[in-house]
């Protein structure tokens, strides 16, 4: 005769995996305890913040900073203007989109170069940005694009400031 399945005994492997898992929970519990202990006694704290143990509020405390970044405006296309001046990686008929990222990426190693006043490099990275993506008789323009982001994000303006401008026809 058979022995019913709810009455055959626990094996020791199940009442240790068993223990073992209380015990994650137990170890759960008092970490999170400590936690909103810590919490609630950081609120006494100037800033009330400790970092990074407790930070309640994202970047409340860091001030704002002011982001650079360089930027290729074209100017003139064909011997016409395309109208204001366009960020090159944003005129999809000279770059898809697949390709924005190099030229974001060209405008900001040529602003580097132009700084830096190191000529050699700025000749290398005009050769590759002319023969990948503009193909054509163009005058282009390197830009400083200065912004504070949380202003931007509310609709604050961006300043602007040419660093230099460039021709194809004229190496």
């Amino acid at each position: 005769m058979q022995t019913p399945a709810h009455s055959i005994p626990l094996c020791n492997s199940s009442r240790n995996s068993t223990f073992a898992y209380r015990r994650q929970q137990g170890w759960l519990a008092a970490v999170l305890v400590v936690q909103l202990v810590g919490g609630l006694a950081v609120l006494g704290a100037p800033g009330q913040e400790v970092f990074p143990l407790y930070s309640w509020f994202l970047f409340a405390l860091t001030p704002e900073q002011v982001r650079t970044r360089a930027e290729v405006r074209l100017l003139e296309l064909d011997g016409r203007a395309p109208g204001p001046a366009v960020a090159l990686e944003t005129d999809r008929e000279l770059v898809s989109v697949v390709q924005a990222p190099t030229v974001v990426r060209l405008a900001r190693d040529l602003g580097r170069a132009c700084a830096a006043g190191n000529e050699v490099e700025v000749r290398r990275l005009r050769q590759t940005l002319e023969d990948n993506f503009i193909h054509r008789p163009a005058r282009y323009e390197l830009v400083e694009v200065s912004y504070h982001p949380i202003e931007r994000l509310h609709g604050g303006t961006e300043q602007t400031r040419s660093v230099r401008q460039f021709d194809t026809k004229v190496p």
